[in-house]
């Protein structure tokens, strides 16, 4: 999915799903290339997560820190984890192995928010 700010808000912000997030830039080659490993890690975490990405946006590329694209930001479940300040960072390397590291932490996640629901 692709989102536009309200959208993002409303989507995104306001579920208490687990989201990957990857803001990219059209005009970056990094991005672009990325994205074929993104959309393939879709599959991958379908029913586990949520993947959205987000076209260059000065508003969001603020509130979550954005330096350099393409870049992940992980958004665990929970309404009150989705705060900006609690957003995990994947910092993209592009080794080809991106999206399978952030697929680990989104399984890592999973595991841990089970436990904490069976305490």
């Amino acid at each position: 999915m692709a989102a536009e700010p309200g959208r993002f808000e409303k989507r995104v912000m306001k579920s208490p799903d687990l989201w990957v997030v990857c803001f990219y830039a059209g005009w970056d080659d990094a991005s672009g290339k990325f994205m074929a490993e993104f959309h393939k890690a879709s599959v991958e975490l379908k029913g586990v997560a949520k993947l959205v990405k987000v076209k260059a946006l000065a508003s969001l590329e603020k509130r979550f820190k954005v330096k350099k694209y393409p870049a992940i930001r992980i958004l665990n479940a929970g309404l009150e984890n989705k705060k900006s300040k609690k957003a995990i960072t994947y910092e993209v390397v592009g080794d080809g192995e991106d999206m399978a590291k952030v697929a680990k932490i989104v399984n890592e996640l999973v595991e841990s928010n089970k436990k904490k629901s069976d305490l």
